[in-house]
């Protein structure tokens, strides 16, 4: 599956530029270390929605509403936040918390510093007071009132807050209180609403040391508690006891007939089995997944842990893979959590303990099939739990990277992740029936291509492929295929540019008060390749016209090939798969003859589609891309 924009472009003869400030101050605000207690912390929740996949962002170290510190509603529009939904206008749920970890040595001591533990309290990240610590909105969308320069994506939102109170937090599991490694996080998440963007939400995290004391071996993490399900269907209440989690670590594509693999370390989270309905998938099923993807820093396998667990007050069901001692990437010896569990890391040191292991976890659903003789993997002694956890559970994972060796006063380190959706990923509503006996059988019928190439798109938004961003004569890494060559991976430096714009036409104008003529030459605007898809992909014109310096550009003309977005009928959904068709193609594939002229794209809509005659079960539908207006005049 490709996905892409065609992109519009937009020829202005008149340029308004507005800078749009904030009401509050900028998210420089204060600097503050050991602070023990504020009067009135500014917590506040908003809502990434203008993609197709929703997620709630708090200015506290969390993600969702689960460990939201505020109340649930939107601090900018007033809705009430969803915690992650997906697709946005829906109510299925996928996500109930997430939170960011980050650990380092200190002197002698081992830190951890956490938005949550995701278990038991312990909320230890907090902005500043109001109103400076409330959560800063811009955008990129021209008639957004909060448009900016600064802007990223058409939905930044931009969050700090610190590790340093220590008043109000409750000791941990041991009795220890909260000791701050004084940080500053500049939390800022970005989406774009583009059909090759839609589909994933990209946070970075700038941690910075505003302390005295170097911060040694530091490792950050997220950890994530999914509870997947629809909020209104006959599984709402229960959706949180049948997750089941894993790790997608490479995937093949395919560029021409030409197949390569690409290293993925993808973090996933899915229900168990879809909730079908009378065994078939409708409106309350949950056939997608969601998952997380590191995209800085760019580590090897070896230094990324990725550990899944399920929590329980009781000790004999608190579980999670542990390796057997002195084997594995980390040779280390069993650490005993000293909690009577395997799978809550309480405590700083066993938080840090489970950042740095280096483990990569087996997928959830072969949790039954550890023998005892297995030589990597410590047998699960209670095979009913097993058994349990291999057909879903209350399931939550780390995922976590490092180590930077040092990080010194004043010193930023850059974490950044994708939040990354992929649709149709269950396709059979009896495969539950394989588990927890026949893993293989189940794990056939998951398909994770939509989940690849959207992570795929993260990663390319984050660092445009053959794109040399620090001008150092590295492009990043390619394939050649069939003669042809395809950027697939960017230069190391982040660019987070999910479009742009063609060349600007030369234009020039002339007026004789009553009448404008307009003309431009397109020759480098039409025939210069898309910097992402690296496609020849240009759309067209628009021609806007503002009356007065602070009069709203209106769009007076628009000039555009006419070309159609397919959609096809998918998993009970339907799905933009295809580069645009050009008529002269659809007439070719979908009529009677390439020159039937009375074929009409638009004939065929959602609730009439295109019947393929010869595959009946094939279901299409046509919409324009822009206007479509292809004749002067």
């Amino acid at each position: 599956m490709c996905r892409f924009k065609n992109y519009l472009f937009v020829l202005l003869f008149a340029l308004l530029i507005q800078n749009v400030g904030f009401a509050r101050n900028n998210i420089d605000s204060k600097i503050f270390q050991n602070q023990k207690s504020l009067s009135n912390p500014a917590y506040c929740i908003v809502q990434h929605r203008i993609g197709k996949i929703s997620l709630g962002i708090n200015n506290n170290g969390t993600l969702g509403t689960g460990f939201a510190a505020s109340s649930l509603y939107d601090y900018y529009t007033g809705q009430t936040v969803q915690s992650s939904n997906y697709p946005s206008n829906s109510y299925l749920s996928y996500l109930f918390g997430g939170s960011l970890w980050v650990g380092a040595i200190v002197g002698r001591d081992t830190l951890v510093s956490v938005g949550s533990t995701g278990w038991t309290q312990g909320q230890e990240f907090h902005p500043d007071e109001i109103p400076f610590g409330y959560t800063q909105y811009r955008s990129t969308i021209s008639d957004d009132p909060a448009i900016s320069t600064d802007a990223v994506s058409e939905e930044d939102y931009i969050a700090v807050y610190y590790d340093t109170l220590t008043e109000g937090v409750p000791n941990d599991y041991f009795g220890r209180p909260h000791v701050p490694m004084n940080l500053e996080i500049t939390q800022s998440s970005y989406s774009w609403a583009y059909p090759h963007t839609e589909d994933f939400i990209i946070i970075n995290y700038k941690i910075k040391n505003i302390g005295s004391t170097t911060l040694n071996q530091v490792y950050v993490g997220i950890l994530m508690d999914k509870d997947v399900g629809s909020l209104t269907g006959q599984y709402a209440n229960s959706r949180h006891t049948d997750d089941l989690a894993g790790f997608l670590p490479e995937y093949e594509f395919n560029f021409q007939n030409c197949q390569y693999t690409e290293q993925m370390d993808i973090a996933w989270i899915a229900d168990n089995d879809g909730d079908p309905t009378g065994g078939l998938y409708d409106g309350n099923s949950v056939q997608s997944v969601v998952g997380m993807k590191i995209l800085e820093p760019v580590f090897e396998q070896s230094q990324t842990s990725y550990n899944w667990y399920v929590s329980n007050g009781y000790a004999q069901y608190d579980f999670g893979p542990r390796e057997r001692s002195g084997v594995g990437t980390w040779q280390e010896e069993y650490r005993d959590f000293g909690t009577g569990g395997t799978g809550t890391p309480s405590g700083d040191a066993n938080k840090y303990y489970l950042m740095r292991n280096k483990e990569i976890d087996y997928d959830q659903i072969y949790t039954a099939s550890i023998e005892p003789t297995d030589p990597l993997w410590m047998y699960p002694n209670n095979q009913a739990l097993a058994n349990t956890m291999s057909t879903g559970s209350d399931t939550r994972y780390l995922l976590s990277v490092g180590p930077i060796d040092q990080l010194e006063p004043n010193e930023t380190y850059n974490f950044t992740v994708a939040y990354v959706g992929g649709e149709y990923f269950h396709t059979n509503p009896s495969a539950i029936n394989n588990l927890p006996d026949n893993p293989e059988m189940y794990y056939d019928q998951l398909d994770f291509t939509d989940l690849a190439y959207n992570a795929r798109w993260a990663d390319w938004v984050f660092d445009n492929p053959g794109v040399d961003t620090d001008g150092d004569g590295y492009y990043g890494e390619y394939i050649v295929c069939n003669n042809d060559t395809s950027w697939i991976k960017g230069d190391g430096v982040p660019d987070f540019q999910a479009a742009g714009s063609p060349e600007p036409p030369q234009a020039r104008y002339e007026s004789d008060g009553e009448q404008m003529t307009i003309r431009w030459n397109g020759l480098n605007s039409e025939t210069k390749p898309d910097f992402l898809s690296r496609r020849i992909d240009f759309e067209g014109y628009n021609v806007y016209l503002q009356n007065g310096n602070n009069e709203p550009y209106e769009k007076f003309a628009s000039y555009d090939q006419e070309n159609y977005f397919k959609y096809t009928w998918v998993y009970g959904s339907w799905s933009l798969r295809d580069y645009p068709f050009t008529i002269e193609e659809l007439r070719c594939l979908y009529a009677d003859s390439c020159d039937d002229i009375t074929f009409d794209p638009l004939n065929y809509t959602e609730t009439t589609p295109y019947i393929h005659p010869q595959f009946p079960e094939s279901l299409f539908y046509f919409a324009p891309v822009g206007e479509n207006n292809s004749e002067l005049g």
